[in-house]
Formats: structure tokens, C-alpha cells, sequence
């Protein structure tokens, strides 16, 4: 039997629905994000930057190159110390996921102690609104009439819980997260969940190395892990080599200088998607202004 072509194409937009609501129905896909050890603020509510002052950051990424309609993930941040003790930030995240959109505004508040000489620990906790949408603007007439293109199911907004923990000593940091503990749409708790850790070794005045762990596991999802190290000249260079168990290499150049630093990512598949696609880029920018305290 000959399928028609209108019947084809439903067929093709329903295989696109199910396959990208295994990632985005439940609102439980992890922000992609290469540079996180950069901007730890984006998955734990507990790692407001220490500088003395506001951090203003956007960024920008595009995965599975080579393909239409590839998923991309824009964010912009600001984050800062409000007191000696406490902390603040607000985001705003947008992705796009075939004809999935998921935007996102975040809320997170930061508290800080001094538990003994050196060491300190910091509690975070975050609300976020968002709203998933389906696109139809590159859709045939014949597609729009699918009716589960009007399913609230697709098209519904959530409220977001999350919290987290960070303790640091010295060059050593340990976090633990859970940026979306609570979510308004799904029936668990613990949804996203990351685990980091990462230790700064002064090789001399001038180069330093730091290598990284981390977990992250999501119920219903591959456990996923990842091994970075970074070495840093000068405080003015830095450059990031890392790869998980998804089978993605990843490479990081940033740049630092007095007010700004902008880094430029790139990701490789290892795995069953790289005869498909080329990878992922990603480009950020921050911009740090004194606190005038």
C-alpha cells in the first residue's frame, strides 16, 4: 500500500512529537549548557559568583549541527553578592526543540556561612515559571489541523522548585543540586539532580590546573557523568577539555580581562548521533560591575 503524501507527513510530525517529548513532555530536560563550570549559577542556586560586585552573562548554543530545526538553548543571567552573607539572581533561559519552545524565568536567592577557618558553606534555593509552547510557524496547512498540535498537554506553563548546597575550602569546591526539585506538572520530587566537584592546583605563579566531576541523573533518563580539566594562564587564559559517559568530547577556550570574559565551546558525539551531526557550539559573553560598596 502507497501511503499519500499528506498521510506521510502526519506520520513524520507524530515520530517528531513522541520522539522530542521523550526530552521536553515532562519538562524534565537538563539545560544544556557546555561552559556550566563558568556560570555554576545555571544549575545550582547555591553558586552565586564571589565577585565583589554583579556578573551580567548571556550565552548561546546550537546542538546537532547539520540538522534542521536543531536544538538551541539561549540564556541570559545576572547574579551577584547583595550582602557579605547573601546572594541573588535572575535568569532567563529559552530552548527550542524541534517545534517544542521552553522558556523559562528563575528567581534564586543565596545564603553564605563561615563554618571554620577557610571553609565556607553556602544554601540556595529557587523558584522559576515556565511555559512550554509548540511552534507552527514552519508547518505545512495540513499539519497545523493536527489536533494534537492543540493539546493543552504540549501547551501548558509550570511552576519550578529547586534547591542546593555548595561547600568550598580553600581551592577545593563540592556542590550538590537540585535546580528542579519540584516541578507544578510532573508526580515526583528530585526531578534534575547534579552532583560537581572541582580542585584548583597552583602549579606555579602563573599556571594552574583544575579538574572536574560531574553527575548528573535525572529519573527515567541515562545516568550521565563527566571528567573536565582546565588549565588557566595567568588568570587571563583558560582552556577546558572534557568528556562524559554520552560519549561527547568537549573543548572550551575563555578569556578573561579586567570587566569581561567571553569563552567559545565546542562539542563532539562519540556515539551513534555523529553520523548525523557534527556537534554543538556555544558562545558566551559576561560583563562584572563593581558593587560600589
Amino acid at each position: 500500500m502507497i501511503l499519500k503524501p499528506v498521510n506521510m507527513k502526519r506520520k513524520i510530525l507524530v515520530l517528531v512529537i513522541i520522539v522530542s517529548l521523550h526530552f521536553v513532555a515532562k519538562g524534565q530536560v537538563a539545560i544544556n549548557i557546555n561552559g556550566y563550570t563558568n556560570n555554576l549559577t545555571l544549575i545550582n542556586p547555591a553558586s552565586i559568583t564571589k565577585f565583589d560586585g554583579y556578573r551580567i552573562s548571556v550565552g548561546h548554543n546550537i546542538g546537532w549541527l547539520g540538522m534542521k530545526k536543531s536544538p538551541q538553548t539561549t540564556y541570559l543571567s545576572a547574579d551577584g553578592l547583595l550582602t557579605d552573607n547573601m546572594g541573588g539572581a535572575i535568569s532567563l533561559i529559552s530552548s527550542q526543540q524541534g517545534i517544542f519552545s521552553v522558556s523559562q524565568i528563575r528567581c534564586s536567592y543565596m545564603y553564605r556561612t563561615q563554618v571554620a577557618s577557610d571553609h565556607q558553606l553556602a544554601f540556595g534555593v529557587l523558584a522559576a515559571i515556565e511555559k512550554n509552547t509548540i511552534s507552527t510557524v514552519n508547518l505545512s496547512p495540513d499539519e497545523i489541523v493536527d489536533p494534537t498540535l492543540s493539546n493543552s498537554y504540549y501547551n501548558r506553563s509550570n511552576v519550578i522548585a529547586g534547591l542546593g548546597v555548595e561547600y568550598s575550602w580553600n581551592n577545593l569546591l563540592v556542590a550538590l543540586s537540585s535546580p528542579m526539585f519540584y516541578n507544578s506538572f510532573a508526580n515526583s520530587l528530585a526531578i534534575q539532580n547534579y552532583f560537581y566537584s572541582q580542585y584548583q592546583f597552583d602549579i606555579n605563579e602563573t599556571w594552574s590546573l583544575k579538574p572536574g566531576l560531574l553527575l548528573r541523573y535525572t529519573p527515567g533518563y541515562p545516568f550521565m557523568s563527566e571528567l573536565t580539566a582546565a588549565v588557566t594562564w595567568n588568570s587571563l587564559v583558560s582552556m577546558r577539555l572534557g568528556f562524559n559517559t554520552n560519549h561527547d568530547f568537549s573543548s572550551l577556550v575563555m578569556v578573561h580581562l579586567d570587566k569581561i570574559s567571553f569563552y567559545y565551546s565546542y562539542s563532539m558525539p562519540f556515539n551513534s548521533l555523529s553520523s548525523i551531526t557534527s556537534g554543538m557550539h556555544e558562545l558566551s559573553f559576561s560583563l562584572f560591575l563593581k558593587s560600589g560598596k
